[in-house]
């Protein structure tokens, strides 16, 4: 995370349980929330990460594509947003 955007963007992962490292290598605090597909939904929400320090979270998705915002207040205006799309796995039978 940066000020304002999510870097890679799209964020492409293997579908099941994610890990996520969130680092903020920007200047002001920011967090990294999963929303449901619709967006309706929270389905994932880091805590508020301060500049130059970084947050471990787990979360479980199924294949689909899911939006990533930053809730600080005007962030998501800025720009911070990006899409995380988890693919389905790919098991080798």
């Amino acid at each position: 995370m940066t000020d304002y955007r999510f870097t890679p963007n799209p964020i492409i992962v293997t579908a099941g349980r994610v890990r996520f490292l969130a680092a903020n290598v920007g200047t002001v605090g920011h967090d990294f929330t999963v929303l449901t597909p619709d967006g309706s939904g929270r389905l994932a929400h880091s805590e508020l990460v301060q500049p130059g320090d970084r947050v471990m979270f787990t979360v479980e998705l199924a294949p689909g594509r899911y939006p990533v915002i930053c809730t600080q207040p005007g962030h998501q205006e800025l720009g911070m947003e990006a899409t995380l799309i988890a693919s389905p796995s790919q098991s080798g039978g």
